[in-house]
């Protein structure tokens, strides 16, 4: 009996302990789970923190990508304005373009018909070709250079129409010329006679009666009725010493060819030249610089009047306009 007493006192006493240790163990396992959960934990909110790192990248990117569109569809956008307004001028331009070319088309055509209708009207007359002397006598009393030259109401196809009708009414033909320039939108009108001594002879009366010279691919230009010589001072010299008692040649060949405009246009270039020269040596007399005499300076003066005067009244330096087309109108 008493030793199933102790028994029982030495379980008695020993329960408490057992529990214990029981409770303990039971403690370290849910420590070590929830370690183990937090450590999950702290592995996830990594993750997280790293996929939302990336997404605030990926965010940025695209916030940097939209901005640079956006920038891109402003430029598209000014691009397209400047491009519309671009068109626009381009378009207006085309339409004032069209409407003078059609303007000028028209006025054209009106002076083709024209022309046309003289020439009808005129191929059947009795007009005789003039010899030359009879030509010179009608341009000294014909009075259609007095008339006044306006772009608007009477320009060249005035004078030219005008030389016409005042040479048919004596019985002369003459014909109407037409040329165009090279670089030049606007081109020329002048008379031609054909003689019966001196072969073809052109005529411009504008500012005065002066002999027309002109062939295709050639400069246009006119010297004064007065000016075309067959006699005139030698120009072989020196522009600065022109000092020398004159000389003159004997021209070889018709006075109305271009040939003889352009032995014409060496002369009046001879004289600007010479002119230039005589100013310079004046002014370095002046200033004693000079070695040219007074006798040399008197005859230079004296010789630069003569080729002055043979130029012609009102002569001018022609203004380099190339020929690049001619139609001749007879009547």
């Amino acid at each position: 009996m008493l030793k199933i007493s102790l028994l029982v006192l030495a379980a008695l006493l020993l329960a408490p302990l057992l529990g214990a240790c029981t409770a303990a163990t039971v403690g370290t396992a849910e420590l070590d789970r929830l370690e183990t959960k937090n450590s999950e934990l702290a592995r996830q909110l990594e993750g997280l923190q790293s996929d939302l790192a990336q997404a605030n990248a990926d965010r940025d990117a695209a916030r940097a990508d939209l901005g640079q569109a956006e920038a891109g569809r402003d430029t598209a956008v000014a691009d397209l304005g400047t491009a519309e307004t671009s068109l626009g001028t381009a378009k207006t331009d085309l339409q004032e373009a069209e409407l003078t070319a059609g303007q000028l088309r028209t006025e054209l055509e009106k002076k083709e018909a024209g022309l046309a209708d003289i020439q009808r009207h005129l191929d059947g007359s009795v007009l005789a070709d003039p010899t030359l002397d009879a030509l010179m006598t009608f341009l000294r009393a014909d009075r259609t250079n007095n008339l006044v030259y306006d772009p608007e109401n009477f320009d060249c196809d005035g004078f030219t129409l005008s030389v016409r009708d005042n040479a048919a009414k004596v019985g002369i033909r003459s014909g109407f010329v037409e040329i165009a320039f090279a670089t030049k939108s606007i081109g020329h009108a002048f008379s031609a006679f054909e003689t019966t001594d001196a072969g073809t002879v052109y005529v411009d009366c504008i500012g005065g009666d002066s002999i027309a010279y002109m062939e295709e691919g050639e400069t246009y230009g006119t010297i004064p009725l007065d000016g075309v010589r067959s006699r005139y001072l030698n120009t072989a010299h020196s522009p600065g010493e022109f000092w020398e008692t004159p000389s003159y040649v004997e021209h070889q060949g018709s006075l109305y060819d271009y040939a003889y405009f352009k032995a014409y246009k060496g002369r009046l270039k001879f004289y600007t030249d010479t002119v230039a020269a005589y100013n310079a040596a004046i002014d370095a007399s002046r200033a004693g610089t000079s070695s040219v005499t007074q006798s040399q300076f008197q005859q230079w003066l004296k010789n630069i009047e003569l080729l002055g005067a043979e130029l012609g009244t009102g002569f001018v330096s022609p203004d380099e306009k190339v020929v690049s087309q001619t139609m001749f109108y007879w009547n």
